[in-house]
């Protein structure tokens, strides 16, 4: 998965959780991107609290684990990476982060169309 996390970190984020379409498992029908939607570790979806999604092989077993991202003011950040985006992205976008992450690392609320670089913790 480390492989993965540093791709994603070269490239643009960007903001899901709000509700646009295609979330969920890739066996299960998409729903919406909202509190609720099931994520590719199992975890339920919560807007709410920082969450990731990086983009991986469907093949890949995700487990839940915490990234550590650099915020506006050079404090680390938390954010706990539990969702998978489609491997297409693999090497052209970069994570993906629900609208409290986005908050949290940027400073400010989140907008449906927010995108920005992100950068891991320097410690």
């Amino acid at each position: 998965m480390l492989e993965f996390i540093n791709i994603a970190l070269q490239l643009t984020a960007q903001v899901y959780g709000m509700g646009e379409l295609y979330c969920g498992d890739y066996n299960q029908k998409p729903q919406p991107c909202g509190y609720g939607a099931v994520m590719a570790s199992g975890a339920i979806f919560e807007p709410h609290l920082p969450i990731a999604a990086v983009p991986m092989p469907r093949n890949r077993i995700l487990r839940p684990t915490w990234i550590c991202l650099q915020g506006s003011k050079g404090q680390d950040v938390w954010i706990r990476l539990a969702d998978k985006k489609h491997e297409r992205y693999i090497g052209n976008i970069g994570f993906d982060l629900s609208p409290k992450a986005v908050e949290l690392v940027t400073g400010k609320p989140a907008t449906r169309h927010w995108s920005g670089k992100v950068q891991e913790c320097e410690s």
